[in-house]
């Protein structure tokens, strides 16, 4: 996720994120009940994470383009598409060509006579979410769906078209701030507003419910307006860590509060930790490109896990399934980055699909 050039502690957050998140489907996945932080289960924060360092580098690295606006819509959508698709796909072709024939309950037949009909990868390549494959992960304590992960990424697609047209509509980068920072503060009224008033309402378009995508899409706008204001002097390591402590742990029974809560002290805590020259984060022998992969990969094979190791005569301890599946999600996650995403990124170098000064994507 993060290379040489950033911040590590970027990259660092990007992982502890990816394992939050793999921690929260864990419990799910067992039907446990779910660590809770700012009144929200703990895989909720994590993707809440993930969306801040998403907004504020992907904000900065479109708004660092000096190109032409022709110029400015390829490299931006060459960089967030590659960035996306090549281990997402590779992601939809493990799914239905090795861990489905593994895993389903039908025969070997009958799963490759309706697996065309699953549309479990044209769909998801569309971005249109589709969760399940003939007859896989049916007995699981929490049945039928492969990959959990993906309704995410259809509301990160949207908002990295949302910064996109901002930042074409005007040539003055005061006006593109000034409109950012205003659409930012529309969606953070929205979701507040939903949350308050109709905490059960669901808008499904295209297979993503989009009124629960309120939840987490201002917090990548969040990131993005931390960036183009880039007042350093406003965040302390220290003092957002001491919030941090202290607010995280506590829930309100008014969840808006709770919500408003997370929206200020996360958001703060995660940016001062982007934002720091210091190196407050290192791990030594992890690599945090792999982030990406981690959050794809982790359902899947938590669901693996699952199938093998639970049943109703054995039910071992939640830590040992977690502590396999992360390794075998690091793994799998490594092979992706070094196997699928360097090769594509080294082939659109060697066909100047980047220009010249261009850093490997997000």
């Amino acid at each position: 996720m993060a290379n040489s050039n950033r911040n590590n502690n970027i990259g660092v957050l990007h992982f502890i994120a990816a394992l939050f998140v793999m921690y929260g489907h864990q419990c799910a996945l067992l039907q446990l009940p779910v660590p809770i932080l700012f009144g929200a289960g703990i895989q909720t924060i994590g993707v809440k994470i993930i969306f801040i360092l998403s907004g504020y580098l992907i904000t900065q690295s479109l708004w660092s383009q000096k190109e032409s606006p022709l110029n400015v819509i390829r490299i931006y959508l060459t960089k967030r598409l590659s960035r996306i698709y090549p281990e997402l796909i590779g992601c939809l072709f493990i799914s239905v060509f090795i861990i489905g024939p593994l895993f389903t309950c039908l025969t070997q037949n009958e799963y490759w006579r309706t697996v065309p009909y699953s549309r479990y990868i044209t769909a998801n390549i569309r971005m249109y979410p589709v969760y399940s494959l003939p007859g896989v992960f049916t007995e699981n304590l929490y049945p039928n769906a492969i990959n959990g992960s993906l309704w995410t990424l259809p509301v990160e697609l949207f908002l990295y078209a949302v910064i996109l047209i901002i930042f074409l509509i005007s040539t003055r980068p005061d006006v593109k701030k000034y409109i950012y920072i205003t659409v930012s503060f529309i969606l953070l009224t929205l979701s507040i507003i939903r949350i308050a008033l109709f905490p059960n309402a669901s808008l499904i378009f295209y297979g993503t419910d989009w009124l629960q995508a309120l939840n987490i899409m201002p917090y990548f706008l969040i990131g993005g307006t931390a960036k183009l204001l880039s007042n350093k002097k406003f965040f302390n390591v220290q003092i957002s860590a001491v919030l941090l402590i202290i607010f995280s742990w506590i829930s309100f029974e008014i969840q808006w509060l709770n919500e408003l809560i997370c929206l200020s002290i996360l958001s703060y805590f995660v940016l001062a930790l982007s934002l720091t020259d210091e190196q407050k984060l290192h791990f030594r022998w992890i690599k945090c490109e792999y982030a990406y992969g981690i959050y794809l990969y982790g359902f899947i094979v938590q669901q693996c896990i699952i199938s093998k190791l639970y049943t109703s005569s054995t039910f071992p301890n939640k830590w040992i399934a977690f502590t396999i599946s992360v390794i075998l999600t690091y793994i799998l996650a490594a092979l992706s980055f070094k196997f699928i995403y360097t090769p594509f990124i080294k082939l659109c170098y060697l066909h100047n699909v980047y220009n010249k000064d261009a850093r490997i994507p997000k």
